[in-house]
């Protein structure tokens, strides 16, 4: 998983857009000839809170005031959008409402009954949690209601966009937040750098007023950048070590030997008596490359032992010391 965006706009009538990007990577298997690129978006609208008179949009996804809630995506690199896997031609209409009914009994202990006899003899006695009956059982209902959306995809392998808007209008669904997740999937050859120029976040409100004024709350970041980044992970242990030791790793260099005093700052990354697990994300061309890793004690006496995981492969494993790092060596 790489970076993470947070995007929250406070318009100045009180409503609210806010959107979450997730990235993940991964390479296709078995060939390993391509790189894929995962972009979960989480965006959602929200009405102002302290203000009933505004709402959410309820004219649908098709019109020019709406949608409630919209994500638009577009891509540098011709066919990297993975349309088919974002199913272009599906509209999800959830087309009932329906409100659920949840109700709770349990016991209390027979210690209270001193404190709750007199009101049930009333008949008027009843807890925030509940209403208490003469067999100390609390009973709890409570209903939850399901809304309606519909969110419809659309676009190519170039450009995309999801729009979110309600298919009943009134209350209260028009007070709720218009909220949706989708998956932005773009697939480019291996190592090769791809850029989401344009992404837009948009949420469409009204207000309850003589005039009916509508709100367009916007957003756009203009450029992403996508670059393949593996993973190497660095696992190591004390076996008969009990000193505090420092760590070292390089990479595609070769890691001072001994790993002693005075420890160079550019190869160091852990000090530590106990087991360490180190992950980082480093940009590499495609090509052979190796990583080194050594720890300060010395065998057999005061060593460690190391694995070396690339992209979650267990690539190099064994005993570890100053004298005696562990080489991993893989290709991109």
């Amino acid at each position: 998983m790489g970076n993470q965006y947070f995007l929250d706009i406070q318009a100045a009538e009180g409503n609210q857009l806010h959107a979450l990007l997730e990235f993940y990577f991964a390479m296709s298997s078995p060939s390993k000839d391509a790189d894929f690129y995962v972009v979960r978006i989480l965006s959602k609208t929200t009405p102002n809170p302290d203000n009933t008179n505004w709402r959410l949009d309820s004219s649908g996804v098709d019109d020019s005031n709406g949608p409630a809630n919209r994500v638009y995506a577009a891509v540098d690199a011709p066919a990297a959008i993975r349309y088919d896997w974002n199913n272009p031609s599906s509209v999800y209409d959830f087309t009932e409402n329906r409100i659920v009914t949840v109700t709770e009994t349990y016991s209390i202990s027979g210690s209270l009954e001193g404190q709750i006899f007199g009101c049930i003899e009333l008949g008027a006695c009843a807890s925030s949690k509940g209403a208490i009956d003469a067999g100390y059982q609390v009973t709890n209902q409570y209903s939850v209601a399901l809304y309606l959306f519909t969110i419809r995809p659309a676009g190519g392998s170039t450009n995309f966009e999801w729009k979110l808007g309600l298919n009943k209008q009134g209350l209260p669904q028009e007070r709720n937040e218009g909220v949706q997740e989708v998956f932005l999937v773009v697939t480019v050859p291996h190592a090769t750098t791809a850029s989401i120029n344009n992404i837009q976040f948009d949420g469409h409100l009204w207000q309850t007023c003589f005039l009916c004024a509508y709100a367009h709350d916007w957003a756009q970041i203009s450029s992403i950048t996508l670059h393949y980044y593996p993973t190497i992970r660095i696992y190591s242990c004390p076996t008969t070590d009990t000193i505090y030791r420092s760590h070292g790793r390089s990479i595609d260099t070769a890691l001072p030997d001994p790993w002693w005093p005075p420890y160079q700052s550019g190869y160091e990354f852990d000090k530590s008596t106990a087991c360490i697990d180190d992950t980082v994300e480093v940009q590499m061309g495609t090509g052979s490359h190796y990583v080194q890793y050594a720890a300060s004690g010395f065998l057999p006496n005061y060593a460690w032992h190391g694995k070396i995981y690339i992209n979650g492969v267990l690539t190099a494993e064994g005993d570890v010391g100053r004298d005696n790092p562990i080489t991993a060596y893989f290709t991109l």
